[in-house]
């Protein structure tokens, strides 16, 4: 708002579907709040139902991403070198393509839309799909802008995507570097298994012998 404005838009259906796009998905911009004691009633009860209806939502559109990953990283895991250089190869060409898809265009577009600088609208992209919203920088809030009317709404399915990429990036990485935890556990227990093996040389087999020998007559003259 700029001086004493008052704006006639702040609880149309574009902002009030905008505002429980922001509920459901856990950002929470705060700039627009509700101002009595129903509708915070109600937005309690929503978020509590919403939020784990989207979450299910959430978890197919990952699936779907989820599905195309592992295709890459079977690709890349049949080339012949190192480990961590596979690692790389499958973080760099995902990160770079989501980065680029979720982050880069629609901060150009951002940047021509709300006439912001692209470092600004690029900071904008990053907060919101990172769950983060402070809320200093917020869509379809300057009044001197004439936006259309599903403005908001195709925000929210940029939204929606973007999410389900992060998410599934962030499971990825995790479970990818789990397993090279463990594949590095297993290997340090199969290389201290052959190190005790080559220790025990024939002549410490011959003393065993020769020991479990005396026993074994020590024992019967003692019956």
């Amino acid at each position: 708002m700029k001086g004493n404005v008052t704006c006639s838009t702040t609880w149309n259906f574009q902002s009030a579907f905008f505002f429980s796009g922001t509920i459901i998905t856990t950002i929470g911009y705060g700039n627009i709040v509700p101002s009595n004691e129903t509708s915070r009633a109600f937005c309690i009860i929503y978020a509590l139902v919403g939020i784990p209806l989207f979450a299910i939502m959430f978890s197919g559109l990952g699936e779907v991403i989820s599905n195309f990953l592992s295709k890459l990283s079977s690709h890349v895991d049949k080339l012949d070198t190192k480990p961590w250089i596979k690692n790389f190869l499958i973080y760099f060409i995902f990160g770079l393509f989501g980065f680029t898809l979720f982050c880069c265009i629609p901060a150009a577009i951002f940047s021509i839309v709300e006439k912001w600088p692209y470092t600004v609208s690029l900071y904008f992209t990053v907060i919101t799909l990172t769950t983060i919203g402070f809320g200093d920088y917020v869509i379809g809030e300057n009044p001197d802008i004439d936006y259309i009317p599903l403005y908001r709404i195709m925000v929210y399915l940029w939204m929606l995507f973007g999410f389900a990429f992060m998410a599934t990036f962030v499971q990825f990485t995790s479970e990818r570097l789990r397993q090279r935890a463990k594949s590095r556990k297993d290997r340090r227990r199969q290389k201290k298994v052959h190190q005790i093996k080559t220790e025990t040389t024939p002549e410490d087999s011959s003393n065993l012998t020769e020991q479990e020998g005396i026993s074994f007559m020590v024992f019967l003259f003692w019956c």
